[in-house]
């Protein structure tokens, strides 16, 4: 940057925990104050040291030209080889980097529109003042997304889900056992005990007895739908389960497909609840899935069944039931549904901004809740 030229010139003070950003000079000068909110990103503090040098300076070059006080200003500090090598080796980085080599970056930039103030200090971990909550809220969500990843290599789909359902019941009040006399677990598998009268197996994958504050008893029973949860994307959603069969339709056709599925799936749950009502007696069945698009289109499937019997969808995200539709019974209501909000479609977007590197870049995406 030239002196008294009349582009941006940035100025970068620390008072206190506050980092104050100020753009431009004399009277025509912007100051944004940052505080702390996140860890450091080493790897993106690296990405945009990169940017700054550009292709056309070694580091000591570039150190030189931030620490040349006729094209930085003033206050400009001197600038080492072995700081800014430091980030380039993404060495231990807990706190952000020191105000005078924020200020550096941004005057001697040679890629001013990926070195910005926004991308430094996110990076950095800084967030505008009044904004820390919303920060920190984020920073926790994101932290789940990844622990939730993690997750998937230590325990299956079956574990989480129960996980989440027995959390659900507590939460409501109920007290949860692992159901008796009518079901068997067997290696894993529930299996029924008692009979009905066309022998039709249920084929649930978990089974709990639940007891209300008033000391009824229900049995419960669950079927997990193996859908992934919504891929990460900018908001899209991905049908992981139909891509690895081959499945490349529209909307129409998707919901076509998963209505069949869904159906032919628990064939045997329906059918035996319309034939032989009495042995459902007493017994609950929900379909689980962790995918609100796959939600809406089971419950599109469902949604005209009659039956006395307590049957309904359930949709799990971030690890809680977000929305549940029952199905109606004889007289056309919905019973209450006992564990999520009635919703015969749920419209809720749970996606969170954030940037991910993608081939090298960095993209902005949304990143999609988990499922269970």
């Amino acid at each position: 940057m030239k002196e008294n030229d009349k582009e941006k010139i940035y100025s970068v003070k620390k008072e206190a925990h506050e980092y104050i950003l100020t753009v431009g000079s004399g009277k025509d000068k912007v100051e944004t104050v940052f505080v702390e909110a996140y860890t450091p990103d080493k790897k993106r503090l690296k990405e945009l040291l990169e940017h700054a040098r550009g292709g056309e300076r070694t580091m000591a070059q570039f150190a030189e030209d931030c620490s040349n006080k006729k094209l930085c200003g003033k206050n400009t500090k001197k600038i080492n080889p072995p700081i800014l090598s430091r980030i380039m080796k993404e060495n231990d980085i807990k706190r952000p980097l020191k105000a005078e080599i924020i200020q550096a970056l941004l005057n001697n930039a040679a890629d001013t529109s990926f070195v910005t103030p926004a991308n430094l200090m996110r990076a950095n971990g800084l967030v505008e003042k009044g904004a820390e909550d919303a920060a920190s809220e984020k920073e926790q969500r994101v932290e789940v997304w990844r622990q939730y990843y993690d997750s998937l290599l230590t325990r299956t789909k079956k574990e989480r889900a129960v996980t989440d359902i027995v959390s659900a019941f507590k939460a409501k009040g109920y007290k949860v056992r692992k159901a008796a006399g009518r079901f068997a677990d067997e290696d894993g598998r529930v299996k029924e005990i008692a009979e009905n009268r066309y022998d039709i197996d249920l084929e649930l994958d978990y089974v709990a007895e639940i007891e209300d504050k008033k000391g009824k008893k229900i049995c419960w029973g669950f079927v997990f739908d193996g859908t992934e949860p919504e891929d990460i994307g900018k908001g899209d959603l991905m049908f992981e389960s139909l891509y690895h069969e081959g499945f490349y339709g529209n909307d129409d056709d998707a919901a076509e497909y998963v209505e069949d599925d869904v159906v032919d799936k628990n064939g045997k749950i329906l059918l035996r609840a319309l034939m032989d009502p009495a042995s459902m007696k007493d017994l609950n069945i929900s379909f689980v899935c962790q995918n609100r698009f796959w939600y809406n289109f089971a419950v599109n499937s469902l949604k005209e069944i009659e039956t006395d019997s307590y049957i309904s969808v359930i949709l799990i995200q971030d690890s809680e039931i977000v929305s549940e539709f029952t199905l109606k019974n004889k007289k056309g209501r919905h019973p209450k549904c006992l564990l999520g909000d009635l919703r015969e479609q749920d419209d809720v977007c749970r996606y969170i901004p954030d940037m991910i590197q993608i081939d090298g870049k960095m993209e902005s995406v949304m990143i999609p809740p988990n499922g269970y």
